[in-house]
Parts: C-alpha cells; sequence; structure tokens
C-alpha cells in the first residue's frame, strides 16, 4: 500500500508537471489522481488475499479474480462518464499563417473555449483622489488591458462608459455591472477602487465570475507610481482567471508600454476620457497633441490622436503623420494592438495587399478578437465579398 501510495504520487506530480511543461489541459491531472483512487481497491484486494506460495494463495486468489476484473470495469465507467467528453489534449492549436512579406510562420494558438474573455470597468475614486485626477478611474483598467494583452489567453472586453442613467459606470451597483458583463458575453469582470492616503496610491483590484456572481479574487496594492502598482495587479489577476503560466509570453512592465514620462501619460488619459468618455474631440486633441510632443514614441497616444483626427475631421489632413510615429514604434506595443495599427494604416495608405495579409494574420492567430473580426469586415466588404461579411458578422 505504502509503495502504490509512493507511486501515485509521483504519476500525479509528472502528470502535473507535464500539463504545465506542454500546455496540456488540466484535466489530466485530474484524470490520472481519480483514475488511481478508483483502482485502489484492487491494491487492497491484492495486499489481503494474494497470500504466500501454495495452498493459501490457490485458494484466496479467486477474490483477486472476480474483484480486480470487476474493479477496472467500474474504473473505466466512471473515466468514461467523467472524462468521456472528447475534449481536445492541449489548451493550444498550431497554426501555420503567411505574413505581410510573404513569409509564413508557425504558432501555437489559443483554443476559442480556453481564453478568458474579462469585462472591466472604470474603478471608483475615493476622497482622497481630486476632481481633476477623475482620469485615473480610466488609467487603471485600460493600462492593465495593455499589460495583459500579450498573453491570449486573456481576452479583454471594453468596459462601458455609461448605462441606465450612469453617466459613470465606476460608481454603479455591482448587479449592474455583471448584467452588462453578461450582456457582453464575458466569463469574468474587473472593478475597484483607487484612493490615495498622503503620497501613497492604495488599488483594490476585484474579480468576479459572471456565472454565478462569486469573487473569484481579491487583492490590494500600495505604492507612489500608479503604473507600478497596475504591473502588481496582473500576477493576481492571471491567478484568479486560471491562466496558465507559459515560456515565451512577454512580461514587460506597463510604463514600457506607454511612457517614461508621467505628465504624458497623464495628458494621454485626459485625452482618451475627453473622447471616449465626453465626445469632446478638440479637448481630446489638444491633450493627445500634448502626450506625443512629451514623448514622440508613445504609440497609444499618437494612434490615438490619428484616430481622434480622422473620425472627428477635425485636421483630417493630418491623420496620417500620428500614424506613421506609431509605426514606427511599434515595438512598444503588444502583437494585436500592433495589428490593429498596421492593418489601419496599411488601409489609409491604399497598400490593400498588405492590408488583407495583415487582415488575415490577425484573424487567424486571434481568432476572437474582435477588433480582428470588424477588420476583417471590412476589408470584405471593400471587395464585395458579401458572403465572407455575413459570414464574420455571425461570428462577431
Amino acid at each position: 500500500m505504502a509503495i502504490y501510495a509512493g507511486v501515485s504520487w509521483g504519476l500525479v506530480e509528472f502528470t502535473a508537471f507535464a500539463t504545465d511543461e506542454f500546455e496540456l489541459l488540466p484535466y489530466w491531472t485530474r484524470m490520472v489522481l481519480v483514475t488511481l483512487l478508483l483502482m485502489l481497491p484492487s491494491v487492497v484486494m491484492l495486499a489481503w488475499f494474494h497470500g504466500k506460495p501454495g495452498k493459501d494463495r490457490d485458494s484466496l486468489a479467486r477474490t483477486e479474480r472476480v474483484g480486480i476484473p470487476a474493479n477496472v470495469v467500474v474504473c473505466a465507467a466512471v473515466l468514461w462518464a467523467l472524462f468521456g467528453g472528447g475534449e481536445p489534449v492541449s489548451t493550444t492549436t498550431r497554426v501555420t499563417v503567411a505574413t505581410e512579406e510573404g513569409d509564413s510562420i508557425t504558432r501555437d494558438v489559443t483554443r476559442d473555449e480556453y481564453r478568458k474573455p474579462t469585462a472591466l470597468f472604470p474603478f471608483a475614486l475615493g476622497p482622497g483622489i481630486g476632481e481633476d485626477e477623475s482620469w485615473i478611474s480610466y488609467a487603471v483598467p485600460e493600462a492593465l488591458v495593455l499589460d495583459l494583452m500579450a498573453d491570449d489567453f486573456f481576452a479583454p472586453i471594453p468596459f462601458s462608459w455609461g448605462a441606465r442613467g450612469f453617466t459613470n459606470l465606476a460608481e454603479a451597483p455591482l448587479v449592474l455591472k455583471r448584467e452588462l458583463a453578461q450582456q457582453s458575453y464575458a466569463a469574468f469582470m474587473a472593478t475597484g477602487e483607487i484612493d490615495r492616503v498622503d503620497d501613497l496610491y492604495r488599488v483594490a483590484l476585484r474579480l468576479y465570475r459572471i456565472s454565478d456572481g462569486s469573487l473569484a479574487g481579491e487583492t490590494t496594492h500600495e505604492g507612489t507610481d500608479l503604473l507600478a502598482l497596475v504591473d502588481e495587479m496582473s500576477g493576481p489577476v492571471k491567478t484568479a482567471l486560471e491562466i496558465p503560466a507559459r515560456e515565451g509570453i512577454e512580461d514587460l512592465p506597463v510604463r514600457g508600454r506607454l511612457s517614461e514620462n508621467d505628465a504624458a501619460v497623464e495628458a494621454f488619459f485626459k485625452g482618451f476620457v475627453q473622447w471616449r468618455a465626453w465626445d469632446d474631440a478638440e479637448a481630446a486633441i489638444d491633450y493627445l497633441n500634448t502626450a506625443t510632443t512629451l514623448d514622440p514614441t508613445f504609440t497609444v497616444a499618437q494612434h490615438t490622436l490619428s484616430e481622434v483626427l480622422e473620425i472627428s475631421g477635425e485636421g483630417t489632413a493630418d491623420h496620417l503623420t500620428p500614424l506613421v510615429a506609431a509605426m514606427e514604434n511599434l515595438y512598444r506595443m503588444p502583437e494585436r494592438y500592433g495589428f490593429k495599427v498596421k492593418a489601419r494604416y496599411y488601409r489609409l495608405t491604399g497598400e490593400w495587399d498588405r492590408a488583407e495579409a495583415v487582415g488575415e494574420m490577425w484573424v487567424e492567430l486571434h481568432p476572437n478578437d474582435l477588433d480582428a473580426l470588424r477588420n476583417q469586415a471590412s476589408l470584405q466588404r471593400w471587395a464585395a465579398d458579401w458572403e465572407g461579411t455575413l459570414a464574420t458578422l455571425d461570428t462577431i
């Protein structure tokens, strides 16, 4: 019995190692553990009834001849009931895609059913945060998205800006946030509060499961650097979402994604809020111009400025200039955001072959990215591929 317990523990540990190392599904570890527990009666029979050589063994072996096969049959039936659903072996699938340069690359892509669609809401502000710092409410979840986008297990659903009479959903009841997240097909939602005591920011982060509203994880972070606190949050968020640790996933500081210049970061998020929350293009452009002047390599700010200039019609002739700057500094951004910038750049410059190549690669590598699917639909409309357009809209 002791030998069986030792071997069983070794098998479970080895399976857990193999699951993490080769990105297999976690149910393999559970299946091995259940199998070992179900076969325990056979080991008990061997230990108790298997006599010494001679007539003792011959007379008592009848129990083993009947009991062990019966145990095997029961074990097989239980395993089939629990694990016989035909699930794939791995959380990823291997795909080969063509790049915009015409080369081909092979990548392991996360299967759709194992991604973690998460709705993020603006954080509530405590009394220690001044009125002119309301941008912080939106900066934390937006920066958190940029930090986690490098891992394609994470599927962000942008937070809503208002609903049911709430201009700012940061102060909305939790039940309303859950309802909005359900309507967006999220599996989780993130919310929290930000306050400042003396020179320290204090951020409380909570993640909830949408299915039953239960708390999936809760952490509190304190420090003087708000973006450094966002970096701290990423680990607990991945743990709460059960995102496996994998090699090769970028884990850069979020400040590197944004800017090392604090004034540029503040100006960017103020412009971001003016455009997204208040639809004030003129104020947004002023703030975004400030951010990009302070840091010309600020990729997100350059791309957002280009979008505002194009969509609002304020200075339309100039909207390519910040977009070119964003293209030159794509190294700052996670791959998914980089696809968004490149697809828009090639479309606006009339390089349709490259735009199509980037769009196809984007969808192949990130098949449930709504921005990728919307881009694909627009390209299909441009090519008058109405059947493909309808199929993509149906997927969306």
